[in-house]
């Protein structure tokens, strides 16, 4: 049986216009937020989630090996999109699951599945001044041949709709693109171009919408010059603030913690030093060292420097789950044409004020003086959740 595997997000972040929230003319939430929110996880959903971020970053190393461009992935969204597809591999899902860093076992997959139906419920939850949401879907337009219970795990755990429709030929683009548009907002309204071939498809849509705890006044956004990668430089609005922030630094790179709404969701701001360059330090992040980082990160005054920013990618990622050692078994009944990822992110300086927000804990003492953190020369991005550290969105930008 020939499929075709369809992953779509879209995420817009720190947009203006959020229809959950009401600001004044700073641009600050008129909205009292509720409280931060600790996310519950067994130990075997706790280990989904490490296993979730090693697949985030392998991923997007792979990914951008070859790549001169900015570049951005959500790790969540094909992390989800993957498990609906091994949940309908019976015969052989392996190959899936060592993807998704999985041992193969039943359980395991169980604590995958236990692991997407808790993020599911609860992301969109946790944050009142931030929308965060998500749409599963299975498409076929003859009877699915999958087992009930398959269906029912897509269903129950993933909340996916069944769609009665072939998603192939113009017909199925067309209903395809549309279901997306309506499930991000209209943010990616073409994610297919050019029409499917195969009998099925399985879709995740992930839309965030988030307001910056403290924003960025417009009133201080400069033009400034940015170094790109390729060694040319631009002109670009450098968004700027003074804010105490969960901060870390040594010899190779700089994070800053910017919290959205609450603080539940914020957003990682790596910036390589002198001695590094961009490529050097997302290869060298693993979800050891990344933990380490934010581990042994400290709050104090941070002079931030960073430029608004927009990026719009869309790829077939096939060949880089080849390159990560994907290889189906001659038994396996699902057979993967194209994995078809869209993203849409916007960087501007508004947000949303939460003067009573609960962010990470933080230790007593002050490892770092005031320090100044200037994003212009290639930077990397990574926008997760706290109370379990899920990755929504992984990026990098390296020219303007």
């Amino acid at each position: 049986m020939k499929t075709k595997l369809i992953t779509a997000f879209f995420a817009t972040i720190a947009a203006s216009g959020l229809i959950s929230c009401e600001s004044d003319e700073s641009g600050k939430s008129t909205v009292s937020p509720n409280d931060f929110t600790t996310i519950p996880l067994t130990d075997g959903t706790r280990a989904q989630v490490e296993n979730e971020r090693s697949f985030g970053f392998s991923l997007f190393r792979t990914h951008v090996a070859a790549s001169q461009e900015n570049e951005a992935l959500s790790p969540l969204s094909l992390y989800m999109t993957l498990a609906m597809t091994a949940n309908c591999e019976e015969n052989s899902p392996e190959a899936l699951l060592a993807i998704l860093g999985s041992d193969g076992g039943s359980q395991s997959i169980k604590d995958i599945n236990a692991l997407c139906a808790s993020l599911l419920t609860s992301l969109p939850k946790v944050d009142n001044q931030t929308i965060c949401k998500f749409a599963n879907s299975l498409w076929s337009g003859t009877s699915l041949p999958f087992s009930p219970d398959a269906i029912a795990i897509l269903q129950n755990d993933f909340n996916a709709d069944l769609v009665n429709q072939s998603p192939a030929g113009t017909n199925g683009m067309d209903a395809i693109n549309n279901w997306v548009s309506n499930a991000t907002n209209r943010m990616i309204p073409q994610i297919l171009k050019n029409p499917l071939d195969g009998e099925i498809a399985w879709i995740n849509a992930t839309y965030f919408n988030g307001k910056w705890s403290e924003p960025f006044e417009k009133a201080l956004t400069t033009a400034g010059t940015f170094n790109n990668a390729a060694g040319t430089t631009s002109i670009t609005e450098f968004m700027n603030k003074v804010e105490t922030l969960s901060y870390f630094e040594d010899e190779n790179l700089q994070l800053v913690s910017l919290p959205y709404g609450n603080g539940n969701f914020v957003m990682d701001v790596i910036l390589p030093t002198e001695k590094s360059d961009i490529v050097s330090v997302m290869e060298g992040m693993t979800p050891e060292s990344y933990r380490e980082i934010l581990k042994y990160s400290q709050y104090t005054d941070v002079t931030l420097m960073l430029p608004k920013f927009e990026l719009t990618c869309s790829t077939d990622l096939m060949e880089t789950l080849t390159k990560m050692g994907y290889t189906p078994s001659p038994q396996a009944t699902v057979k993967l044409g194209s994995l078809t990822h869209g993203v849409n992110i916007k960087v501007e300086e508004e947000g949303t004020v939460a003067a009573a927000a609960t962010i990470v804990e933080g230790t007593s003492g002050n490892w770092f003086d005031k320090v100044t953190m200037n994003c212009n020369h290639p930077f990397a991005f990574i926008i997760r959740e706290v109370s379990t550290d899920a990755v929504l969105y992984i990026g990098r930008i390296v020219k303007f």
